[in-house]
């Protein structure tokens, strides 16, 4: 099927889904009637000053979707559910320009515009502009095979499809998302907090499998203290300008790969209490959304990449609440649809899944110190690349960090002499202090830390010995080693590879191995000898033991 409108409604598991009950649509009126007749006009061909192709019809309870092959257009179905209001003509096209808005902050390329229905229901005529007896939004259509939820189910979402959305978020919400009015209680504690109490007692009273129950209630045991925990958290964040106007539904079905990007679509236009969240809550859903389906590693490197573009691992100490809520949510709404014509149906494998995922996210966290130590391509990042895929860790890249500390993208290249420039000695201290702070967010936050530089120096080493000793966390040194032709040939991949972050080349490598500063047979005691090997897998067990 194809179809750009990939609908917001409570299936996916959004917000929208822990502010009511569910609710039925309202009794047949005249405008349901008239839009009926219009649904059936637009069947035509003859209606459209565009070609079109199997011409076919997507209802769901807030919206009725016509897809013409070339394009789709998108109209709202004339309902009141109380989180929504799309009862009158003219509110009916206020949401539709404010889809159109929205979504074109991130998908301008589909959403191209509002057309007006003129003429009468059974003869209309699409108009660019004007008022007329209804409105939709015009969108291109596209393959439904490109979303990340279908890619995914076809074990073709690579990892590189995740890196690729983790920036393209990151720079929605740094520039592009709008801060929250200072006034309202958009991103207030109590507005954050309540949906996720009244989410509860709508799952109590759809579930009546006992084990789900007794689940469910240490669930919530666990998100009230947190919650209580967090409340300072939470207004410091709004404060500090994390709460955006955001997507607010960012899961895989609202998502999707065309023409070699990732393009969010289809974001909460009626309600702004559902987008005005905290960017770390959005990120959040993805993640959690790729762990549902099993997709570990991926949400491994989304979120580590989404960390990285941002800088935001403050967020970090909210992270797991979010990912709890919004994990919680999409089992209601699984629950819901068990329950359909089946009261107190047993829950089933999804539903199951969703209350798995939310309990791994309230396990304390067992935080690790790691810091790699070796020459300039001797495939220190790899290392810590593969602990962040294969293990979760959080990896801190001197190379990112020392970039973004000067205000440049993480492919600029600045030419700098050895020493000089953002490779200073001052330059280089500021940077490993940058760091330790990002590290300690990360370690204190309950998640270990992989901190990728060169570490040739004693004094930076020492650093994150003592912030390990006074966070009470295990500290390791991964100490890298490759062979001098291994070196040299990854250096030479680098020159030609525009995406590479590192400017270090042989004239860099051979300063490192005059000033270096070997490890001492005291940081020995705590160090792990990693051999990496062009062509084979570095063996990253004895990291663990």
């Amino acid at each position: 099927m194809q179809s750009s409108a990939k609908e917001t409604q409570p299936e996916p598991g959004t917000d929208v889904d822990a502010l009511s009950d569910p609710v039925a649509a309202v009794p047949p009126s005249d405008q349901q009637r008239r839009q009926y007749t219009l649904v059936q006009a637009l069947r035509d061909p003859a209606c459209y000053a565009h070609p079109t192709r199997d011409i076919r019809v997507i209802e769901t309870h807030i919206s009725i979707v016509i897809l013409t092959g070339a394009f789709a257009y998108k109209i709202k179905k004339p309902v009141n559910l109380g989180f929504l209001d799309f009862s009158s003509p003219q509110r009916r096209k206020y949401f539709c320009e404010e889809e159109v808005r929205l979504n074109g902050r991130y998908a301008s390329d589909i959403y191209l515009g509002v057309v007006t229905f003129s003429g009468s229901p059974g003869t209309p005529f699409i108009r660019d502009k004007g008022e007329g007896f209804e409105y939709a939004v015009r969108m291109v259509q596209f393959d439904q095979e490109a979303l990340f939820s279908a890619m995914l189910s076809r074990d073709e979402l690579r990892l590189t499809h995740v890196q690729s959305l983790a920036r393209t978020v990151a720079k929605f919400h740094l520039y592009e998302a709008a801060r929250c009015p200072s006034s309202g209680a958009y991103g207030k504690p109590a507005r954050v907090l309540s949906p996720m109490r009244e989410n509860f007692a709508q799952l109590r009273a759809l579930v009546r499998d006992s084990g789900a129950a007794d689940r469910l209630a240490a669930l919530e045991k666990w998100t009230r203290r947190a919650g209580l925990d967090l409340t300072t958290a939470i207004g410091q964040r709004r404060s500090d300008g994390f709460v955006r106007e955001c997507h607010g539904d960012l899961h895989l079905d609202n998502v999707a790969w065309i023409r070699g990007h990732p393009v969010m679509f289809d974001g909460i236009e009626f309600n702004p209490y559902l987008r005005f969240i905290d960017t770390i809550s959005e990120i959040a859903f993805t993640v959690m959304d790729l762990r549902r389906h099993g997709a570990e590693q991926h949400a491994n490197v989304l979120l580590n990449d989404y960390l990285e573009a941002t800088g935001d691992y403050g967020g970090l100490h909210l992270f797991k609440l979010y990912a709890v809520y919004r994990a919680l949510v999409r089992a209601k709404v699984i629950a819901i649809r068990a329950n359909q014509g089946n009261a107190g149906a047993t829950p089933n494998a999804a539903f199951t899944r969703c209350l798995s995922v939310a309990e791994q996210y309230t396990l304390p966290g067992e935080p690790k110190l790691f810091i790699t130590h070796g020459l300039s391509g001797s495939g220190k990042s790899y290392v810590a690349g593969k602990l962040v895929r294969d293990n979760g860790l959080l990896m801190l890249r001197s190379d990112f960090v020392r970039k973004r500390l000067h205000g440049l993208a993480r492919e600029a290249t600045t030419s700098a002499a050895i020493n000089q420039g953002i490779y200073s000695k001052q330059a280089s201290d500021a940077t490993y202090a940058q760091l330790s702070e990002d590290a300690e967010l990360c370690l204190s936050a309950g998640y270990s830390a992989v901190v990728d530089a060169t570490f040739l120096q004693r004094e930076h080493r020492d650093l994150f010995r003592r912030l390990a000793g006074r966070l009470g966390v295990e500290f390791t040194i991964i100490d890298v080693h490759s062979s001098d032709a291994d070196i040299r040939q990854r250096l030479e991949t680098r020159r030609s590879d525009p995406a590479t972050i590192s400017e270090a080349g042989d004239a860099v490598v051979s300063s490192q191995r005059q000033h270096r500063e070997p490890l001492t047979a005291d940081e020995l005691r705590y160090s792990k000898r990693v051999l990496n090997v062009q062509g084979s897998e570095p063996q990253l067990g004895s990291l663990f033991t």
